[in-house]
């Protein structure tokens, strides 16, 4: 039997990137999967490739920072696959500019926020009432920028250090339930963001030295991590922040 089985998982922000990886390969597993987009009709690529692999999606459309779109795209969720096993909390956004704290527009630290911490949180606020107790699992998406220091970043790396710490307090409070909250952390993976991170040239980032194994990660190789987390087989696993980083925040480069 495969890692999922037979689970019905919300994914969010699930239009590309490490999200829509995710999706494809719980469907490829046995889950059935609702697609968690930002606008309707824009699941249309990912529900193909579902279809391709002779799994089961839906589309799910809702702005993870607008609370009632969130109720109403969980609702959605659990209504079309019949309930609700996993939530994997993708739906997230880099901040427009790289600039110093005191040159950051108010309005542009704020939709980083609305999107990171309050989006995520919501997702789970409204999850947590339909989701399978025992034996529930929620999967939460930060960043390596979560721990690491950045200057220009610091925005973003608060809204995924919340995330981390999110991780922590969720998986005290919902322990007793039997509902399972993790976190997974990527490090410089190749999708949408890392081209737009990188001024649309991903090559200009030097690999060789920050990363120990010297290349970026795929998408693939995250959800090969979220899906493990949100299986059975990850059953006595909670509270923790995996990095799936290439083993970056190890590494300190040394001038000789």
């Amino acid at each position: 039997m495969s890692m999922v089985e037979g689970k019905r998982v919300l994914v969010t922000g699930a239009r590309t990137g490490i999200g829509k990886a995710t999706a494809v390969l719980f469907a490829r597993e046995g889950a059935r999967v609702a697609v968690g987009v930002r606008k309707s009709g824009d699941a249309a690529e990912v529900l193909q490739e579902i279809d391709a692999a002779g799994g089961h999606g839906v589309e799910v459309a809702m702005d993870v920072a607008q609370p009632d779109q969130v109720e109403a795209g969980v609702d959605r969720a659990v209504e079309a696959l019949g309930g609700l096993d996993a939530l994997v909390a993708n739906a997230g956004i880099e901040q427009p500019q790289t600039l110093p704290a005191s040159e950051i527009p108010l309005n542009e630290m704020n939709r980083v926020v609305d999107v990171n911490v309050k989006g995520t949180w919501q997702c789970v606020h409204y999850a947590i009432p339909k989701i399978t107790k025992p034996g529930g699992s929620i999967c939460l998406i930060s960043s390596l920028w979560g721990t690491l220091g950045g200057a220009g970043l610091s925005v973003y790396t608060a809204t995924k250090g919340g995330v981390n710490a999110m991780t922590r307090s969720l998986a005290v409070e919902l322990g007793a339930q039997g509902v399972r909250v993790n976190c997974v952390s990527p490090g410089a993976i190749m999708t949408p963001m890392l081209r737009r991170f990188t001024g649309g040239d991903p090559s200009a980032f030097n690999y060789q030295a920050n990363i120990p194994l010297e290349r970026p990660g795929e998408p693939g190789e995250v959800a090969e991590a979220i899906v493990w987390l949100s299986s059975d087989r990850a059953s006595y696993v909670t509270g923790q922040v995996l990095g799936a980083d290439g083993g970056m925040p190890i590494k300190m480069s040394v001038a000789v």
